[in-house]
């Protein structure tokens, strides 16, 4: 299947950053958003389930570090808040942020002896959906 480029020439001059993501000609870029914002938030409810579980054997008498579940929840509030911002704004910035989260959960999961999870997907759907919007944007500008 050949790769189809959007054609930037169509474009009205003059747009905002905010306008440009939201042209319907950006329709697949912006899919990357839908995923990524969908799958933060499915990682953040799954985290709050984790710490729900550390919560309950704490309750049972196991040593549970709770100051590293802590953040860990802290880490889910902000990929839950995240995802519904990147589904509603579209921004490469929210992207680069819930990529963040995504990456700092990953990285604390495997420290923790657990594995990487659903975030790390979150993480690479925002990476190239904002990868690609900042390419066309920057060819727009340009």
């Amino acid at each position: 299947m050949a790769k189809v480029e959007v054609d930037l020439s169509t474009f009205p001059a003059g747009l905002t950053k905010k306008e440009f993501v939201k042209r319907p000609e950006l329709k697949k870029e912006n899919s990357w958003f839908t995923w990524a914002g969908v799958v933060g938030i499915i990682t953040g409810v799954l985290g709050f389930a984790s710490f729900g579980q550390a919560a309950e054997l704490q309750a049972q008498g196991y040593q549970v570090n709770m100051g590293f579940f802590g953040f860990f929840a802290i880490l889910s509030v902000a990929g839950v808040v995240l995802g519904i911002m990147l589904l509603k704004n579209r921004s490469t910035t929210i992207a680069y942020a819930l990529a963040a989260v995504g990456a700092i959960t990953a990285v604390l999961a495997i420290a923790s002896g657990g594995t990487i999870g659903l975030g790390i997907v979150a993480t690479i759907l925002s990476v190239i959906g904002a990868r690609r919007i900042d390419r066309l944007w920057n060819a727009y500008q340009g």
